[in-house]
């Protein structure tokens, strides 16, 4: 019994330790590419802040109006069903 609980343990400790490596693997990755990043913050700020006014004027439309944002959106999925043969 205490051999197959040391062996669980060890496949434990060695599947750990590859989850750790495929971890530190990513964080380096990941730091690199925003290393390399160049841009504005001025042009981030725009960006982020135009999708957020435009997630809250659809949020609002679909407040005030649910069956005319319905009916919108049926028709929106229908066309890209039939121009992408979906």
């Amino acid at each position: 019994m205490l051999n197959k609980m040391s062996k669980v343990k060890m496949s434990f400790k060695k599947t750990g330790n590859r989850l750790v490596a495929s971890l530190i693997k990513r964080v380096i990755s990941t730091q690199a590419i925003l290393s390399n990043e160049k841009g504005e913050l001025k042009a981030m700020a725009w960006t982020i802040g135009s999708a957020v006014v435009v997630v809250l004027i659809i949020v609002v439309f679909m407040t005030l109006a649910p069956d005319t944002a319905e009916d919108i959106w049926d028709s929106f999925v229908d066309y890209m069903n039939d121009a992408f043969g979906f």
